[in-house]
């Protein structure tokens, strides 16, 4: 008995910190919504290089954090930010966007 004592604690132990390792907190997002998060990001940059073209999009980035999307940026015109805006907000899973784009100068 003994035995399994020493030989399953350090298994429960081990087992424990590996659970801890992947829950989320307020700071960190957990593993499935890290790659989550991933996608939208891939999502959003493919969509916005479809309406907008490399060139345009390479002055722009995009980063999310538990389904919340920034941009981040310059672009041409103010109708190009409202639409780089909408178009990341109707990407699937997004809740907010925060956009902090700006015309370029």
């Amino acid at each position: 008995m003994k035995l399994i004592n020493k030989l399953l604690f350090p298994v429960i132990i081990v087992s424990a910190s590996l659970l801890v390792g992947c829950a989320n907190t307020a700071a960190h997002e957990s593993t499935g919504q890290f790659f989550d998060s991933s996608l939208m990001t891939t999502k959003i940059k493919t969509k916005l290089a479809d309406n907008f073209g490399a060139k345009t999009i390479s002055n722009v980035s995009v980063s999310t954090y538990k389904s919340d999307v920034t941009l981040r940026g310059t672009m041409k015109n103010q109708a190009q930010i409202a639409k780089a805006a909408a178009i990341a907000q109707n990407t699937a899973g997004v809740k907010s966007v925060n956009n902090l784009l700006s015309v370029k100068k």
